[in-house]
C-alpha cells in the first residue's frame, strides 16, 4: 500500500475515534469507549464472501444497521457518518474498473487502526499521570505519522487532548455504574 493511501487511512481512523464517546469514571478512574467490540468486529463483515466487491457492500450494510443499534450513543450518527466519508473516500481513490481487493484491504486497515487507536488511547489516559498524557500522545502520533513520511499532526493532537478534556471535566455519574 502506498504512503498516501496510508496516510489518508491513519487520517480516517483518528477521525473516527474522536467520533466515539469517551467516558471517564471518577469513581474506578479509568477511561471507556462504548461498543469498541461493535468497532472491532467492522472487519469480520469483510470476510463473508469471496467476491471482493459483495463484501465492500456487505460491509457498509453491516455498518449501517448495526451501529445506529450500539451503545456508541453519540447523539446522531456522527461515527457512521464518518465512516462512510472514509468508504467514500477509498472509493473515489480506487483505480478505474478495481476489483475491489484493494479496497477492501484499506477498510481493513481502516477498521483496525481505529480499533487499535481506540485502545491505546483509553489505556494511555488510564493508566499515566495527566501531566504524561500530553508526551504520551504526542509521541505515538510523531512516530505514526514519521513512519508514512507525513508531517506531524498538530491538529490530530490537539482533538485528542481536547476529547480527554472533555470526558475529564464532563463526568457523568460514574458512567453507567453498574450494580
Amino acid at each position: 500500500m502506498e504512503e498516501e493511501e496510508l496516510a489518508r487511512i491513519l487520517k480516517h481512523s483518528y477521525s473516527l475515534v474522536l467520533k466515539t464517546k469517551l467516558k471517564y469514571s471518577k469513581y474506578k478512574n479509568e477511561f471507556n469507549i462504548d461498543s469498541r467490540t461493535k468497532i472491532k468486529n467492522l472487519g469480520m463483515a469483510l470476510r463473508q464472501f469471496d467476491n471482493p466487491k459483495a463484501s465492500f457492500l456487505h460491509f457498509i450494510k453491516y455498518a449501517t444497521y448495526s451501529l445506529p443499534r450500539s451503545r456508541l450513543h453519540i447523539g446522531d450518527t456522527d461515527f457512521l457518518t464518518q465512516l462512510l466519508k472514509a468508504i467514500q473516500d477509498i472509493e473515489n481513490n480506487a483505480q478505474p474498473n478495481s476489483d475491489y481487493k484493494h479496497e477492501i484491504e484499506q477498510l481493513h486497515y481502516l477498521t483496525g487502526y481505529a480499533s487499535w487507536t481506540m485502545d491505546s488511547l483509553v489505556i494511555i489516559f488510564s493508566s499515566i499521570s495527566e501531566t504524561e498524557i500530553n508526551d504520551a500522545v504526542k509521541r505515538m502520533l510523531e512516530t505514526e505519522f514519521a513512519i508514512i513520511n507525513e508531517p506531524f499532526p498538530t491538529d490530530i493532537n490537539d482533538k485528542i487532548i481536547k476529547w480527554y478534556n472533555k470526558a475529564k471535566s464532563g463526568t457523568r455519574k460514574d458512567y453507567q455504574r453498574r450494580r
